[in-house]
């Protein structure tokens, strides 16, 4: 295994990780600023507001997340006719 492509790979994950964290940490401050504003502090609240929000994203994004990934799969194998 070349280091190049452990590199690669875990270039890609931290790529592709990067607009679920941002959605995770915009939901959080989200969460922060309402319990703050009506003084209910509950972590059901901010823990299912972030559930939805990063599940929602990664539905919205996994049509991103599978090609990049079957791309780079493709690179490092040499194409698809390797296993047929």
């Amino acid at each position: 295994m070349s280091w190049e492509v452990l590199v690669n790979a875990l270039g890609l994950a931290v790529e592709l990780s990067i607009p679920l964290v941002i959605v995770a940490l915009v939901a959080a401050i989200v969460a922060g600023v309402l319990q703050a504003a009506t003084q209910i502090n509950d972590d059901v609240i901010s823990f299912s507001l972030k559930l939805f929000l990063v599940a929602g994203a990664l539905y919205l994004y996994s049509g991103h997340l599978i090609s990049h990934v079957a791309e780079f799969s493709q690179r490092v194998w040499g194409g698809t006719d390797y296993y047929y």
